[in-house]
């Protein structure tokens, strides 16, 4: 039902904006397939209770991503019969990495979603909650979810500075949430409950499938299409990026989707200064974060300057001056200190600067 709603929905639109609509025959080679895969998983729920094949958001997430495929390839077929050959060469050939880029994206993303479920581990906890925090109040601190991590025994996610209960864990993550928190809070969306966790598996899965669409783009630089294809999902299903950062609010999501976003941006032929203005934005957030990235940001910094030479860090170091600022204040205004934050007071002594060669030796 849903299926056939959208459907008639994005016929309306499409007459509406005078753009190509899709034709019937697109309509069966669209909504068909769906109502069947719909209708078996159905029956398999029924007939097998005890196994159920999708969860309730998967199955949702795994509607919404085949109508948007369909969307997406019915679109490209009524634009390529009637303005394809208006184009160039060079326009033809981005739009279809374009196209290529977009269905790699949804396949990947309703891959992350087909579990159904946010892990929901104690350190990808506060970043939703630093968001929905910023948003209702302005601060970062969590006094208000205090008694949730103590009920649940989950209080090593907390700790007390300044005369507030805050995250162990830097608030860079935070701001990678608030895109897809803003409109649910504003809506009355509170934490914790169902749609907080729903939206954090969305915001996780989203930013580390957009990460695979950016390892891809830039494969495609030195590699085929076919070849670039399958090194993005030995990328997106063979690492950590499927295990651990689709799957919750941890701090290496930004870090994956940032990097992966720099790399794209410096890699290849030489970019606008413009573009490393943006690089340099990146790679602070990436270490507002997860300060941790600092071992990745250090090597990649110093072989930009090695290519476009040293002045080029003028533009990285304009382009990451407010999320520098930011983390630096968070630090400051928390826990007096400007380093590592709330990583001081994880057991074992943390992640701080004092103790970094101790670390590192502790390694060997």
């Amino acid at each position: 039902v849903g299926a056939v709603l959208l459907f008639a929905l994005s016929q309306l639109i499409a007459r509406r904006l005078s753009v190509p609509v899709w034709t019937g025959h697109q309509w069966k080679w669209t909504v068909a397939p769906l109502v069947v895969v719909a209708a078996g998983v159905s029956v398999w729920n029924l007939v097998w209770p005890d196994k159920l094949l999708f969860g309730q958001w998967s199955m949702a997430s795994l509607v919404l991503a085949y109508l948007l495929v369909a969307g997406v390839w019915c679109s490209w077929r009524s634009f390529r019969a009637e303005r394809w050959n208006e184009l160039d060469e060079a326009t033809r050939g981005r739009l279809i990495e374009a196209r290529h880029a977009v269905i790699l994206f949804l396949v990947i993303w309703v891959v992350y979603n087909s579990n159904s479920a946010r892990v929901g581990m104690v350190d990808g906890m506060p970043a939703p909650q630093m968001a929905i925090s910023l948003l209702r109040q302005g601060n970062l601190d969590l006094d208000e979810y205090a008694d949730t991590y103590t009920k649940n025994d989950r209080h090593v996610g907390l700790m007390q500075a300044n005369g507030h209960w805050v995250s162990r864990w830097p608030p860079g993550t935070a701001l990678f949430c608030i895109p897809f928190y803003a409109l649910p809070v504003a809506l009355g969306v509170e934490a914790p409950s169902v749609a907080e966790d729903v939206l954090a598996k969305l915001t996780a899965s989203t930013l580390t499938a957009a990460s695979a669409v950016f390892i891809f783009l830039c494969l495609r630089r030195f590699t085929s299409r076919r070849g670039a294809t399958w090194m993005t999902i030995a990328y997106a299903l063979g690492t950590a990026a499927f295990h651990i950062s689709a799957q919750d609010t941890w701090t290496h999501v930004p870090v994956q989707f940032c990097l992966a976003a720099v790399l794209y941006i410096v890699v290849g032929e030489p970019r606008r200064r413009e573009w490393h203005l943006l690089a340099g934005l990146l790679i602070s957030l990436m270490v507002a974060a997860r300060p941790q990235s600092l071992a990745l940001v250090l090597p990649l910094l110093l072989w930009i300057a090695y290519r476009n030479g040293i002045l080029i860090w003028v533009w990285y170091a304009l382009g990451g001056l407010l999320p520098a600022l930011f983390l630096l204040a968070y630090n400051m205004h928390y826990f007096g200190a400007p380093d590592f934050g709330g990583y001081d007071g994880i057991t074992g002594g943390g992640w701080n600067l004092r103790g970094l060669p101790k670390a590192l030796l502790g390694l060997l």
